[in-house]
């Protein structure tokens, strides 16, 4: 059962509150740092994107009301690893 915290104005019930800690609870059980819905979305849209799936269903799931904000976000993805990848081929040991 939810407690009242979990309740917006309208009566309808915020799923994050409660997401953000469970996910915090299973990222400590693994010994992983950082879990958030943040990066559970953003892998779940870049397992999506890699497997081919179809953009529309990759908008459609992340609950994007148009194709282009799918878009953007997932280039903006692609962006930061090409960024990251960058970074380890310019690293002549430092």
């Amino acid at each position: 059962m939810a407690t009242k915290r979990h309740w917006n104005k309208r009566n309808e019930f915020r799923i994050l509150p409660v997401g953000f800690k469970h996910l915090k609870i299973i990222g400590d059980k693994l010994g992983i740092s950082g879990v958030s819905t943040y990066t559970a979305r953003h892998s779940y849209a870049t397992v999506l994107k890699r497997s081919g799936a179809n953009i529309s269903y990759i908008s459609e799931s992340l609950g994007h009301s148009n194709l282009r904000k799918a878009e953007n976000y997932l280039a903006s993805f692609e962006k930061e690893e090409r960024i990251k990848n960058a970074a380890f081929l310019t690293n002549f040991g430092d």
